[in-house]
């Protein structure tokens, strides 16, 4: 029963202590709902699928009323007033036009906000691999401070016995408090780095903590030509351009239309009271008027310049995709390099530098305890020995932020994609 008790109260302790903790993509889901930058965009979006929705429709007819001050006499009666209505029909094609327009602009915000998502996910990664960097050398340098404790204890016990030089004790404790030195500003960088990430997540909660899973070193498999496609088929800036162009096509179409005319049909109906000469046929009858008119566009420069303005914008925005998809293209080609080098540093001190280290400073260690050994060697070693460590880390988190801006520059996450 005790036991039980225990298991419960230990699994009760773990919920709590994860409570204000966050993993990776607990802190990316954060960040896309509330990132104030996301949230305008999504709003702004919003907002140009409401003003689509309102485009497409005839413009509202005109009412008109009208009180003759003095009225006109006419045959059947002095006419007092007027009422009439108009409804004016734009040329066939035009309200479609201004409609795939509305719709185009709703699209263009639709893939500024999906790249806008992928941006600060970008920055999100970046922040989030650096504060796990800070991390990871903390660590390295605190257990490389426990590893110099334990030589400064031996070579006090060596000075002690006079079998070590006093020379020797005042380096390796110069080196310790060097180091210790290193831990505490390296402490030191963790707060801000969590400030930036909480701020990129728009939350203040300084309490919540960052679980930091480890790094996998996969193998980075995929080839520009894979990337490549994966880019235009994904990537929201270069559809965002895509949209643009097709909507600067029927701005075109709208301006070659805008030398059509505009027709308005409507009636007018006039208010007459009745004559005093009670014999007049018709007495008293409202007229009713038919009225037909056209909008005529005369000024055919206007007009022309409007075209050419919509032709202009057409191919400096084709111009603009095909910029953008060179520098993607080539963003690519250098970060292949990047991660591949990366990758390389990576295997080379995880598979033969630290080991091989390991394996030497036991033998050093060993030799010089039982005084046979050169300190100056051992001191040396496991100095090689953090730098390498360091430097492992550091590559690891260097290739793990550049698949994060490659991810952000094809516009889809790599995890489970296949090399073709």
């Amino acid at each position: 029963m005790k036991k039980v008790l225990f298991l419960i109260v230990f699994c009760l302790f773990l919920v709590a202590s994860y409570a204000d903790s966050f993993f990776l993509k607990d802190i990316l889901r954060i960040a896309e709902k509330n990132n104030p930058e996301i949230q305008g965009y999504y709003n702004l979006w919003q907002s140009a699928r409401s003003k689509a929705d309102g485009e497409g429709f005839l413009p509202d007819p005109q009412i008109k009323f009208s009180y003759f001050v003095n009225s006109v006499e006419t045959r059947v009666g002095p006419q007092i007033g007027s009422f009439g209505i108009v409804q004016v029909f734009p040329w066939f094609g035009k309200l479609k036009l201004k409609k795939d327009i509305a719709l185009k602009n709703a699209d263009i915000l639709y893939e500024k906000y999906l790249e806008k998502k992928l941006e600060v996910a970008y920055k999100v990664k970046k922040s989030f691999y650096k504060y796990y960097l800070k991390d990871k050398r903390l660590r390295i340098l605190e257990q490389n401070v426990l590893l110099l404790n334990e030589l400064e204890n031996l070579m006090q016990k060596k000075y002690s016995t006079g079998k070590a030089k006093y020379v020797n004790l005042i380096k390796i404790q110069i080196d310790l408090d060097l180091l210790k030195n290193r831990v505490r500003s390296t402490a030191d960088l963790l707060p801000p780095i969590k400030a930036e990430l909480l701020t990129l997540l728009n939350i203040d909660e300084y309490k919540k903590n960052f679980l930091l899973e480890e790094i996998k070193n996969s193998k980075f498999e995929y080839d520009a030509s894979f990337l490549s496609n994966l880019l235009h088929k994904n990537k929201p800036l270069i559809k965002t351009f895509r949209e643009i162009l097709f909507k600067n096509r029927r701005s075109m179409e709208l301006a070659a239309k805008a030398t059509k005319p505009d027709f308005s049909i409507g009636f007018n109906y006039v208010f007459t009271k009745k004559s005093m000469m009670l014999d007049v046929i018709d007495n008293g009858k409202d007229p009713l008027a038919i009225m037909l008119s056209m909008k005529i566009p005369v000024w055919k420069k206007r007009n022309r310049a409007k075209i050419v303005e919509t032709e202009l914008f057409f191919r400096s925005n084709k111009k603009k995709l095909e910029s953008i998809q060179n520098v993607l293209e080539l963003k690519i080609e250098k970060l292949i390099y990047i991660i591949k080098d990366a990758e390389r540093k990576i295997n080379l001190y995880s598979n033969k530098i630290i080991p091989d280290l390991d394996k030497t400073i036991q033998v050093v260690r060993k030799s010089y305890e039982a005084g046979m050994g050169s300190f100056s060697d051992l001191i040396e070693l496991n100095q090689m020995m953090l730098k390498y460590k360091l430097l492992l880390e550091e590559n690891t988190v260097k290739k793990t932020i550049n698949i994060a801006e490659m991810e952000f520059i094809i516009g889809k996450n790599l995890y489970g994609e296949k090399n073709g």
